[in-house]
């Protein structure tokens, strides 16, 4: 019948006409969907295969002139005569052919080598950027957490020099570990988000402090209403609400430093 000289019946090539226009051949993922890790393997190694036989092609002789030759030579010579002609083109023919399936089985291995070898080094390839996308991930994290550990040991090695006397004492020597954290990680950490920078917009310092006999004394009534202040005594930022319309006292407000979550309110007046 005409019908199945139709293009989509015909065996090899696309079906992907007539009737069948705009489908594609199939894919073949009966193993699965290759992963982008295969992909780029893949592509990797096909790109070094292709540079490698451009610049070192193997041999095109696939041996069938020198079984030809050898058997012609040997037929020559009379090396199998005595028998029949096909007897003694078979007997010419015998050593060239076994050099010639060893030649083909040697090419053969030396494709299997040279693509097992691409791939191999597509391997490797992808493995170093793996390792190199962790090294690098790795670094950031740490340059990270440096910065803010080094500030923190520089501010504390400068807070914990000695006075010059006991009576010259600051809130910074009273509290150097305290106040070297406040200056560097709780601040880093505030400016990280926009919760904590619009919470470290509101800090006016530390609270209002007298220093007596190298101890400090500190004045919660002295603090501007509704502003937060950095406690280094208790490690927590301070607000003082005033009372509103119809309370009897205003409240003192104590926040956790990195969450800027309220852990205690108490009356003050």
């Amino acid at each position: 019948m005409r019908i199945f000289k139709r293009p989509m019946f015909r065996k090899g090539g696309s079906t992907s006409q007539g009737i069948m226009t705009g489908l594609t051949d199939r894919k073949q993922y009966q193993e699965g969907t290759p992963s982008p890790r295969e992909d780029r393997i893949r592509t990797r190694s096909a790109e070094d295969l292709a540079i490698l036989n451009r610049l070192a092609p193997m041999s095109t002789n696939t041996g069938l002139d020198d079984l030809g030759g050898m058997t012609g030579l040997n037929i020559l010579s009379n090396k199998y005569a005595g028998g029949t002609f096909l007897e003694n083109l078979a007997g010419s023919a015998t050593d060239p052919y076994k050099d010639f399936i060893k030649g083909s089985r040697l090419r053969d291995a030396q494709k299997d080598q040279r693509n097992a070898a691409a791939v191999a080094g597509a391997i490797g390839q992808e493995r170093a950027r793996e390792l190199a996308l962790i090294k690098a991930r790795a670094s950031n994290n740490m340059q990270k957490d440096f910065s803010a550990d080094r500030k923190y040991f520089e501010l504390y090695k400068e807070y914990t020099k000695e006075p010059k006397n006991a009576f010259s004492k600051t809130i910074r020597q009273i509290y150097p570990g305290s106040m070297a954290e406040f200056a560097s990680k709780i601040q880093m950490n505030a400016a990280s988000s926009k919760e904590g920078q619009k919470a470290l917009s509101q800090v006016l310092g530390v609270v209002p402090h007298n220093i007596k006999g190298g101890a400090a004394e500190f004045d919660y009534g002295k603090m501007n209403s509704g502003g937060l202040y950095f406690h280094p005594g208790l490690k927590v930022f301070v607000q003082r609400v005033p009372a509103a319309e119809g309370e009897d006292s205003g409240k003192l407000i104590t926040y956790d430093p990195y969450t800027f979550v309220v852990i205690k309110e108490q009356p003050f007046n």
